[in-house]
């Protein structure tokens, strides 16, 4: 986001995936109805969504926000930020948090980043990244998959395209992410490249 001065503003949230008032929200016109019904229980794993519903503080939750200009000028500010933010959410994992009054443990499940590619090659440290793309050399610049190496083209739109055997089957693209100590698929195996999921808005992830 920018601030009043157009100047770039880093924020990082936190965006839960269940939403509130999700049984007032079960009304389909969905013809399947074993899989979409009102009839069945908002407590069905597959039924619970987030609903966008009311105001954005009940859903998102602000971790850190800071001025663009102060990270680069503090060198390695951002990754201490996000490494902090990792431990946090691992202990939560593993741990959970007692809520008072009500005697029990909750452990939260972190399923993703969301971020456009731009962010993630700048967080991750990625060596394989559209950064990479380039006409002198066969360089991969995708870190979901070998698109751009040797006669793997990442041009390739097609059904069969070469690169789609390769999706999340090499070794990791990244060199020290601040990520590690959240529980998610081995972060030594290509499967982990699955963390990194992006925004909506196409401008961004095609960037």
């Amino acid at each position: 986001m920018d601030t009043v001065k157009k100047q770039p503003f880093e924020v990082i949230s936190l965006v839960a995936v269940l939403g509130l008032d999700m049984k007032k929200n079960l009304n389909s016109k969905c013809p399947q109805t074993f899989c979409y019904s009102k009839h069945r229980s908002c407590r069905e794993p597959l039924l619970q969504k987030l609903t966008n519903a009311n105001n954005s503080y009940l859903s998102h939750f602000l971790l850190s926000g800071f001025p663009s200009k102060k990270f680069r000028k503090t060198a390695g500010l951002l990754k201490s930020i996000l490494r902090a933010i990792a431990e946090d959410m691992a202990h939560c994992a593993t741990a959970g948090v007692l809520v008072a009054g009500h005697d029990k443990t909750w452990h939260i499940a972190v399923i993703g980043l969301r971020a456009d590619v731009e962010s993630h090659a700048k967080t991750a440290v990625l060596n394989h990244s559209y950064q990479n793309v380039g006409h002198r050399g066969d360089i991969a610049c995708c870190h979901l998959c070998a698109a751009g190496s040797l006669q793997i083209f990442f041009q390739d739109v097609r059904s069969d395209a070469a690169w789609q055997t390769t999706v999340a089957q090499n070794s990791p693209p990244w060199m020290g992410p601040p990520y590690v100590d959240i529980p998610f698929e081995e972060w030594s195996s290509g499967q982990a490249t699955n963390f990194f999921r992006y925004d909506s808005d196409p401008f961004h992830v095609l960037g």
